[in-house]
């Protein structure tokens, strides 16, 4: 989102993308409306979600040195685990390809960077099951391989505390929380209940392992120091999507006060189950 909202180019494309879809329905002049766009989207994902001049460096290596990371796997093969597509290669294609790929400034910087990258987008986008179906992973089940760990280092070092830090806040009712990951301090960012669904998400799957699986995965927590993080306070709920029906979500008909909140101030994560 900070290269979406924080860089020219990429603000002015997407406030378009924003006012000719999302917001088609909307009155008003169209460059009001993009300029509406354009504003609440930096206000909620960049300023508020910790991206100053002090963490910027930090925020853009995670984009360059999973590039950096991937690159060097999708030089060797077609694939993250192999020659065909997995869990993994879909995860990472949500924000590659709709993000990354098709927005102007982190485009070039996958073009010039890590063209295997932009082309595994490509083959991810036309890949079909059929054509796969003969294809074989290069990996076992339970095989960590050796060109995974940077991730796995950095999910420990970075994702989990953080995720830690904003379940803490929420459950002490705080707007905001500060976290250090990797030496870097974010203060004051929103705090999100979404964000405490994904780490009640990853406690479940771990719950739901056989024994010597869940060892295996505590091990290598442990061994890049992400243990600590995902250990702690595993109670705390989110108490979002209670029916367990994520991804999808009963219909709502939005109050006339949501709309306008929405239009004006952006996306209410804390209404999206209702």
């Amino acid at each position: 989102m900070h290269y979406r909202w924080s860089f020219k180019a990429d603000a002015a494309v997407n406030s378009i993308r924003f006012r000719d879809t999302l917001m088609a329905s909307m009155p008003g002049p169209q460059w009001l409306n993009s300029e509406l766009a354009k504003r609440r989207q930096y206000k909620e994902y960049i300023k508020e979600d910790g991206v100053t001049k002090h963490t910027q460096k930090h925020v853009e290596s995670i984009y360059l040195n999973s590039l950096t990371w991937m690159e060097s796997i999708l030089a060797k093969q077609d694939f993250l685990l192999g020659d065909k597509p997995c869990l993994m290669d879909f995860g990472f294609m949500a924000s590659m390809f709709r993000h990354y790929s098709i927005d102007p400034t982190p485009a070039k910087i996958m073009r010039d960077t890590a063209p295997n990258v932009y082309l595994w987008v490509a083959r991810m986008w036309a890949a079909n099951a059929e054509q796969y179906q003969d294809k074989q992973w290069h990996y076992q089940a339970g095989e960590l391989p050796e060109l995974l760990k940077p991730f796995i280092k950095d999910i420990c070092e970075a994702y989990l505390p953080y995720l830690l830090a904003n379940a803490q806040a929420w459950q002490n009712q705080q707007s905001t929380c500060t976290y250090t990951v990797q030496g870097v301090t974010y203060k004051n960012t929103k705090t999100y209940d979404y964000r405490v669904w994904c780490r009640e998400q990853l406690i479940k799957h771990f719950t739901a392992l056989p024994s010597e699986a869940k060892k295996a995965v505590e091990e290598t927590l442990k061994e890049y120091g992400g243990w600590p993080a995902f250990s702690e306070q595993q109670d705390i709920k989110s108490n979002l999507d209670p029916e367990n029906l994520a991804p999808l979500r009963r219909p709502i008909k939005p109050k006339m006060s949501l709309n306008i909140r929405t239009f004006f101030s952006g996306t209410p994560w804390s209404t999206s189950n209702r």
